[in-house]
């Protein structure tokens, strides 16, 4: 499996999977979530999931988008706060 990996500042780790185009998310904490977002325009593109199981997986990814990741916690309160901001060390710049 060819896989690319980036390191952020917290435990979390962003890993690229080309084929089938797969964002996967290593140490994700329990009381977090993630979603991804277009890198373009900041748009939403998929639903938080939880980090329940330490990993969270987005996977069959339209290999042409490039996505920014984003973290909240407080998932049931009305306003989640987002606690990870994506970064230029989480984008998927595979094409650079």
């Amino acid at each position: 499996m060819n896989e690319n990996k980036f390191l952020n500042e917290s435990p979390e780790q962003v890993i690229l999977i080309p084929n089938p185009r797969t964002i996967r998310i290593q140490g994700a904490h329990a009381e977090r979530a993630y979603g991804l977002f277009d890198s373009e325009t900041g748009t939403q593109v998929t639903g938080f999931k939880k980090g329940t199981d330490e990993q969270v997986e987005f996977d069959h990814l339209d290999p042409s988008n490039h996505y920014d990741v984003g973290a909240i916690e407080g998932m049931g309160d009305d306003k989640p706060e987002f606690v990870q901001i994506w970064t230029l060390s989480m984008k998927d710049d595979t094409k650079e």
